[in-house]
C-alpha cells in the first residue's frame, strides 16, 4: 500500500483495531513522495498511537518506511524523533516536584524562592521544550479518579504547553498556535475537545449509529466564541 504522509492517519485508524493489528499490517504500507496533496510534499509527521489495552506506540519515518516503537514516556511532540526527545530527558534529572533546601555560601545562608524545584524545565514552546515539561508534569500530577477528572487534568497538563495566538510567528507573518485541545476517552469512544475561541469542553461520542449508519461526513455545530456562566 503506497500512501503520503497526510493519508496515512485515516489508513490507520480506518484498518485496525489495535496496536497488534498495526504492528502486522505496517509490513504492507510505504510512504511515497508526491506533491498530489494538500501538504504539497510529505511532512516529517510524527504519530502517537492508543488502543483500548493502554499500549502506547510512537510511529515515525524512516527512509520509505516507518519505525513503530513503545512510548514508555507517553508523550510525543514533533521533530526530533522521539530517541532524541528521550535521551534529552537525562538533562532535566535536577527537576523536581519539591523545593531545594537552603544552602550556605560562606557564612551567608541562602534561602530558595517557592517553586524553585521546577527552575530546570524549559519555558520555551519548541518541540524540545514541549516534550520535557509534558513529560515532568505528566510524571508528576495526581491520578485523577474519574473520568470527569481525567479530562480535567488532561487538559491542565495541555495547557503547559499551549501556544497563545501571537507568541510564535512564521517567517509569512502568520500566526502560529494551538488550535485546539483534545482528550480521547478509548473506553467510553468519546472525544473531549476545546478550540482555541471557546474554553468550553466540548465532547462527541463514537456511538454504534455513527458506526453503522452515518454514510457521509457529519458536522456538528461548535461555537468559536467564548462562552460565559453568569452568576448573578
Amino acid at each position: 500500500i503506497n500512501l503520503v504522509a497526510e493519508e496515512f492517519i485515516l489508513w490507520a485508524l480506518g484498518n485496525n483495531k489495535s496496536i497488534e493489528d498495526l504492528k502486522e499490517n505496517l509490513k504492507k504500507v510505504h510512504l511515497i513522495e508526491s506533491d498530489r496533496g494538500v501538504m504539497q510534499a510529505n511532512q516529517p509527521l510524527h504519530w502517537i498511537f492508543s488502543d483500548a489495552t493502554g499500549a502506547t506506540y510512537i510511529l515515525e519515518p524512516e527512509g520509505n518506511g516507518l519505525t513503530l516503537q513503545e512510548d514508555k514516556v507517553g508523550v510525543l511532540t514533533n521533530t526530533p524523533d522521539y530517541n532524541w526527545h528521550k535521551t534529552n530527558l537525562a538533562n532535566y534529572l535536577g527537576a523536581q516536584t519539591t523545593n531545594f533546601g537552603a544552602k550556605k555560601f560562606g557564612d551567608q545562608e541562602v534561602i530558595p524562592l517557592g517553586q524553585n524545584g521546577t527552575f530546570r524545565l524549559p519555558g520555551g514552546y519548541t518541540a524540545v521544550d514541549r516534550f520535557v515539561r509534558t513529560a515532568f508534569v505528566r510524571n508528576a500530577t495526581e491520578a485523577p479518579k474519574d473520568t470527569k477528572q481525567a479530562v480535567n487534568t488532561i487538559l491542565h497538563m495541555l495547557d503547559s504547553v499551549t501556544i497563545p495566538r501571537g507568541v510564535n510567528i512564521k517567517e509569512n507573518g502568520e500566526a502560529s498556535y494551538t488550535q485546539y485541545q483534545t482528550v480521547l476517552d478509548l473506553t467510553n469512544k468519546v472525544m473531549y475537545f476545546v478550540p482555541y475561541g471557546n474554553r468550553t469542553v466540548y465532547s462527541v461520542k463514537l456511538t454504534d449509529d455513527l458506526i453503522k449508519n452515518q454514510k457521509e461526513p457529519k458536522e456538528f455545530e461548535v461555537d468559536l466564541n467564548q462562552d460565559f456562566l453568569a452568576l448573578n
